[in-house]
């Protein structure tokens, strides 16, 4: 079973090219107690910032890894791993998606059939209404 303190670690197995830009991150955010003190939903909000910028840029050779992990975690036990990947990433990844030009359905190629569920949740109320 996976544990949310184990989730930063596996996403940053799958997607390598994010790496640099997240140990940068902890060196400045937490300095020495980054172990001690990292919270997964403001750590995962960098992730969300690299992965809207490299959409953007067409460099998407991680997503697939990415979104394969988020649908696996979907269907882990632990309530905490599963409530990380709605908010921390796909809500996440949606109020990034807000701040730029991107469309919401940048992401669906990627996603599997849970993130797809959550993901159309999520962008419902972000949706023009007709009428």
């Amino acid at each position: 079973m996976v544990t949310q303190g184990e989730v930063m670690g596996l996403l940053l197995g799958a997607c390598p090219g994010f790496r640099p830009e997240y140990e940068a991150y902890v060196e400045r955010f937490y300095g020495p107690q980054a172990p001690e003190k990292s919270n997964p939903y403001v750590d995962g909000a960098q992730l969300n910032a690299y992965l809207v910028k490299a959409v953007g840029e067409g460099r998407t050779e991680c997503f697939p890894a990415i979104f394969a992990l988020a649908e696996r975690l979907l269907d882990e036990d632990d309530q905490d791993v599963q409530n990380w990947v709605v908010v921390g990433l796909l809500e996440g990844l949606r109020n990034h998606l807000s701040w730029t030009s991107l469309s919401y359905d940048v992401f669906l190629p990627w996603m599997g059939p849970q993130s797809r569920a959550w993901w159309q949740q999520l962008i419902e109320p972000m949706m023009p209404k007709d009428g």
